[in-house]
């Protein structure tokens, strides 16, 4: 039996469900407001930010997900376009995804009537970080 290829496993295989543009609560405007997700939720956003440790191991790292938008039957998440435009390139599910025509170059950069966003996961986490009693 053939060994299944890296693109059957790949997720979003038929198409790569994104936002088109930041949402308004998208931590990754500079114009929106702090101290929505905790240290835990920010933890869990950088694995979806960074190479896996380690190399590919067979598993294709999940992509940041919009959290204004709501899963469906036959999609689980729809990727942010803020995390996209900024990092969406350190995400490896992304560059096969444009490599193979499933996501559009031009979802990489930040679109011309689009509000400020933070410069790195590192800026966007600080940023949106809980203050001190808030959690």
């Amino acid at each position: 039996m053939a060994e299944p290829s890296p693109e059957a496993a790949l997720p979003h295989a038929e198409a790569f469900a994104r936002r088109r543009r930041p949402c308004e609560e998208c931590p990754w405007r500079l114009d929106a407001e702090p101290g929505k997700f905790s240290p835990a939720e920010f933890a869990a956003m950088r694995e979806t930010v960074e190479q896996p440790v380690g190399g590919f191991t067979g598993d294709w790292p999940p992509v940041f997900a919009c959290h204004m938008t709501a899963p469906t039957p036959g999609r689980e998440s729809i990727a942010c376009a803020g995390v996209l435009a900024v990092c969406g390139l350190d995400n490896l599910t992304v560059r096969l995804g444009l490599a193979l025509g499933r996501v559009p170059a031009d979802a990489l950069t930040p679109g011309e009537d689009w509000p400020a966003l933070h410069a790195s996961f590192e800026a966007m986490a600080e940023a949106n970080a809980p203050q001190p009693g808030e959690q």
